[in-house]
């Protein structure tokens, strides 16, 4: 029999791998009905359906991890952990609910396309309301009648009471060892997870219509909750600081989220690849040695990241009344995953700056093992926010990173000779595919000048506003240490190796402290 195009069917169907790409294109609702297809449909879908699972105190995210951990065949499947850590905040007025609620409505689209279509009068009325505050949501008047009337409303007292009542949850479980060693068990039956993922808030839900809310189909990403929850109800809140000085009480952002994760993936051993913290931003107490949880972790030598190939991290401080001596806490963890993830290939670490009498940054022997411990593997490095001697910092990329070819640095603070050296046996010595540099990153440690533009600046000058040029000698900068050429620096009449004696000298010392690092190893 021939087809209507001319074609003899052959009888066979293509392979399962091109079924698989073509899958990968389908949203989650049509993967459901093309696995109930056929068996062999079934294997290939479940592959895509359950390779990410959610893990949060709430029983709707928990069910389904504990469904898919317990499952013969879809434990299999699971390849990336996201840990859902933003916050059903117990200490929420309904005033600020209501505040912040409006805030994430308007967050959500463009306010004047907000829809007006519920079948509730009073959810219109409050869309009405928040639209009416004009672009700077923040100016409404919270005594106006028209706020006390939608405070008022049915949905807001709903959705008020079922926040508390997840805030109560949460932190009944955060209190349950029951909890902690049921999720820890369950991880340990994923035997093929591979990445973790710290979320401090929950992903955007636009709101199209509220007439959909009820079929559960507004929102298409994001855990179970996520998925679940009406629209019109809040979020939970981003981690956020919080400080009572009497009674010296201090949770900055994520402490114990980290140390929560960090508890259920050392339970058993497994061969992460990835670990990050999707742009969410940890505190340094994270990693400070006197907390029990990273105490432990150092303990143990940080084993359930041995494996890591890429490593992402944002940490940012609190800006307490202390200052800066307070606030800068040794780091001893971060120096100890370092030294274990031998075997990265992606490393990104955005350091806090500290408010002091000047700022502060981290030193890279704060950061950074000390030993001559090599990452043979790494090819892509940024950095941001760290302060470096010239010597080590080149030893750091052109000996502890010999394969490195992607590399973008925001501050550094560089002592121990100037950015025209630095810049000039970068390009004799690095083999960098692809260099970039953020705003203002080149500085001097001891805050005498910045470059910005086209010039140095002193640190009581630096000029505001537009910075014409900027971009462009940076990018000149940047092709340079890539490609060669003439040193940007060089002013008319300079020689092109006016730089290169001192560059060598440079590099002179950085082989001196090589061999001095292995001896003392030794």
């Amino acid at each position: 029999m021939t087809s209507h195009s001319g074609v003899q069917p052959t009888g066979k169907l293509p392979p399962t791998e091109i079924f698989l790409e073509i899958f990968r294109y389908l949203e989650k609702s049509d993967l459901k009905s093309v696995r109930l297809v056929s068996r062999s449909c079934s294997h290939s879908v479940s592959d895509l359906l359950f390779d990410t699972v959610y893990i949060s105190a709430h029983k709707e995210d928990f069910d389904v991890f504990e469904n898919l951990a317990k499952h013969p065949h879809l434990s299999k499947c699971v390849r990336h952990l996201k840990y859902d850590a933003s916050q059903f905040t117990n200490n929420l007025s309904e005033r600020d609910y209501m505040w912040n609620l409006s805030a994430q409505l308007r967050r959500n689209g463009n306010p004047t396309d907000a829809p007006r279509d519920s079948p509730d009068p009073e959810i219109n009325a409050f869309v009405e309301l928040v639209t009416g505050w004009g672009k700077n949501y923040l100016s409404y008047n919270t005594n106006s009648v028209e706020f006390q009337c939608c405070q008022q409303s049915r949905f807001v007292k709903e959705g008020y009471r079922k926040f508390k009542e997840y805030a109560s949850r949460q932190e009944a479980a955060y209190t349950n060892p029951e909890y902690w060693d049921t999720a820890t068990r369950l991880l340990g039956q994923l035997t093929n997870l591979d990445s973790a993922t710290i979320y401090d808030q929950w992903e955007r839900t636009i709101v199209k219509t509220l007439k959909a809310m009820s079929d559960g189909e507004f929102c298409r990403f994001g855990s179970p909750l996520n998925r679940a929850w009406n629209p019109v109800h809040l979020h939970p809140l981003a981690w956020s600081y919080t400080a009572i000085f009497g009674e010296h009480v201090i949770t900055s952002n994520g402490t114990r989220e980290f140390s929560v994760m960090n508890e259920f993936l050392k339970g058993t051993p497994r061969r992460l690849k990835r670990l990050g913290t999707a742009g969410s931003r940890l505190s340094p107490e994270s990693f400070n040695a006197k907390n029990s949880t990273c105490a432990g972790l150092i303990f143990d030598g940080f084993w359930a990241y041995a494996f890591i190939e890429t490593l992402s991290l944002i940490l940012e401080t609190t800006n307490l009344d202390g200052g800066a001596e307070d606030n800068h806490l040794p780091i001893t963890g971060l120096t100890a995953l370092l030294r274990s993830a031998s075997r990265l290939k992606h490393l990104s670490l955005s350091l806090p700056i500290h408010n002091g009498v000047h700022e502060q940054c981290y030193k890279l022997s704060e950061v950074f093992p000390l030993q001559p411990l090599v990452w043979p593997a790494l090819r892509a490095f940024y950095i941001g926010n760290i302060s470096v001697e010239a010597a080590h910092w080149m030893m750091l990329l052109h000996y502890r990173m010999p394969e490195l070819r992607y590399l973008e640095i925001a501050v550094i603070e560089l002592s121990g000779a100037s950015w025209e050296e630095v810049i000039e046996c970068m390009n004799r010595h690095l083999k960098l595919l692809d260099f970039r540099i953020g705003s203002n990153a080149l500085v001097y440690a001891d805050h005498s000048s910045v470059w910005i533009g086209n010039r140095w600046y002193e640190e009581e000058t630096w000029p505001g506003g537009d910075y014409d040029g900027h971009i462009a000698f940076n990018k000149a900068i940047e092709s340079y240490v890539v490609s060669g050429g003439r040193h940007p620096w060089l002013i008319q009449g300079q020689p092109d190796d006016a730089f290169s004696a001192k560059s060598e000298k440079l590099f002179a010392s950085v082989q001196r402290l090589k061999e001095q690092t292995v001896q003392n190893a030794g």
